[in-house]
């Protein structure tokens, strides 16, 4: 009877017999059948390595798909749908692209978005995954904020604050409400109950909202825009710009002239005003439209944002007045936003676009300027269609939109922005989650 040593692999290998490995202790064996044990021990250590050899080439094999799997998961996660998804809306449409230090050129319409962050490529569809590694890069922090009702001592019977713009000036901050003619002013720390922030002028001024969603300044003069007023006379809508002298704790209008510019309605109008001098040194005012295509009907068409460029002329009587369209600026379609809700720009043409809808802002250059005088040239105004990073507001712990309502922003300095924050919609008609943040004074760190 043999003695067998099962292996792994469930085949049994002839073993010396016991007797026979007994005997050959007591006496030494022939040279054939010594030659022949030694054959026996040198074919089990070849077996050994053989199936080592083979275990190690499985193991092998088992780690490179499962490499291979994750590299194209992550192929169809981030690169397939940047190329794929506007040519699956749209087979017209057609797209070039490169990387350059973090820059995409792309055909007009389209959806990408363009960081300053090498390899750092995705499209904007006001969604995003924060646990795709690039949350920190492509996210503003949150430095510090205050509701609307905690600035005031007097709020002047206020008790709603549906806040649409703000700016610095001399170290005050300046806001608008669109429910209110009053124009708060604040200092810019955000003290709550400070005395020195307070309410100018009369909040209910008229029996009608103000609709003011724009404000701005210049040579000492603050100017208020009102978005889509409907002019009886004309049969239309137009934006009116007021012109106030600040008080105090009051303010008084030296003039009030409407645009040029016609509307489809009064909801999609003028968001948020820039102030330039042209070459002539006039006051020349580029007003952001809110809807795309600066249309009610196609206010939803992503990518499609306008500034139009207008002069104020006075009639011969000195007393009648318009805001007349010079001409219209497209928005870089890398600011690919459903809407367009404020705009700022430093004195360097450093732009920023903020977008309601989408919880996110845009920044990139505007061109034209003379870097001597300080002079826009209105013929070769024009954004940088090279350049250009989206940012997004913060959200919350699973991801989900909190900074609703965002309708005003400033530059503080090249690394913060202020921005105010709406009224959250009631009656279902936004999330919960946006109540938190609505009627609020926030400031923001750039990444």
């Amino acid at each position: 009877m043999t003695r067998t040593s099962p292996r792994s692999s469930g085949h049994e290998l002839p073993q010396m017999p016991a007797a026979l490995e007994s005997y050959q202790q007591e006496r030494p064996l022939g040279p054939g059948m010594s030659k022949i044990l030694a054959q026996q021990r040198l074919s089990a250590v070849d077996y050994d390595g053989e199936e080592m050899k083979r275990r190690t080439r499985i193991a092998y094999m088992v780690l490179g798909a499962v490499l291979l799997c994750i590299y194209f998961i992550l192929l169809k996660k981030h690169v397939f749908p940047m190329f794929m998804r506007r040519h699956h809306e749209d087979p017209a449409v057609s797209m070039e692209g490169d990387i350059r230090g973090g820059s995409l050129r792309v055909d007009d319409r389209d959806d990408i978005v363009v960081t300053s962050s090498p390899g750092f490529l995705q499209p904007f569809t006001g969604e995003q995954d924060c646990n795709d590694g690039f949350y920190s890069e492509r996210t503003l922090q949150r430095s510090y904020e205050l509701s609307f009702a905690a600035l005031f001592k007097d709020t002047k019977g206020q008790k709603k604050y549906e806040a649409s713009d703000v700016i610095l000036v001399d170290g005050y901050a300046y806001a608008v409400c669109d429910n209110s003619w009053a124009i708060s002013a604040f200092v810019d720390d955000l003290r709550p109950f400070s005395p020195e922030n307070k309410q100018i002028g009369d909040p209910n001024r008229e029996t009608e909202d103000s609709g003011y969603e724009a404000l701005f300044h210049d040579n000492g003069t603050f100017y208020v825009l009102r978005e889509s007023v409907f002019h009886v006379e004309k049969g239309d809508f137009h934006a009116i710009i007021e012109e106030l002298t600040l008080g105090k704790d009051d303010y008084e209008i030296q003039a009030a002239c409407r645009s040029e510019f016609v509307f489809e309605g009064t909801s999609k109008g003028f968001e948020g005003v820039l102030p330039i001098r042209d070459i002539s040194n006039e006051l020349v005012v580029l007003a952001l439209c809110e809807g795309n295509h600066c249309s009610e009907s196609k206010k939803f068409d992503r990518g499609h944002g306008i500034l139009v460029a207008m002069k104020k002329t006075v009639a011969e009587d000195g007393v009648t007045c318009r805001w007349d369209t010079i001409r219209q600026v497209n928005i870089p379609s890398s600011a690919n936003f459903k809407d367009y809700s404020a705009i700022t720009m430093d004195e360097a043409g450093r732009v920023a676009i903020s977008s309601q809808e989408d919880s996110a802002i845009w920044v990139g250059t505007l061109l034209g300027k003379d870097e001597r005088t300080g002079l826009w040239d209105l013929d070769t105004l024009h954004f940088d269609q090279e350049g250009g990073t989206v940012y997004s507001f913060p959200k919350n712990d699973n991801c989900e939109t909190i900074y609703c309502n965002i309708e005003g922003i400033h530059w503080i300095n090249p690394e913060m922005i202020i921005a105010v924050s709406d009224k959250m919609k009631s009656r279902g008609g936004q999330d919960f989650r946006c109540f938190d943040k609505d009627q609020s004074v926030h400031v923001f760190v750039l990444p």
